[in-house]
């Protein structure tokens, strides 16, 4: 007796949770999150700026002469026992 009772109570909880759950059609659609025209411009001021920097680089680099860019270059010391 306890075991259909235990199914009827069951049903009784998943008959209102289906129709609660059958309310929502595209809760379970992947949509993607819209994006404010405040964080596409935030975005592309970023990467405007970034570029800035990297083409100042570019420019520092480019009149610098030989010597200058080989006292920038860092030689590490290499594990023998790595070669090997």
């Amino acid at each position: 007796m306890e075991l259909k009772e235990s199914r009827f109570m069951y049903w009784i909880l998943a008959v209102p949770f289906s129709l609660v759950l059958s309310c929502q059609p595209a809760g379970c659609n992947p949509v993607p999150a819209k994006v404010s025209i405040s964080s596409a411009v935030l975005v592309k001021q970023q990467d405007e700026e970034a570029q800035q920097q990297a083409d100042a680089v570019a420019a520092m680099y480019e009149h610098m002469g030989d010597e200058e860019r080989m006292r920038g270059v860092v030689y590490e010391p290499v594990d023998e026992e790595l070669i090997r």
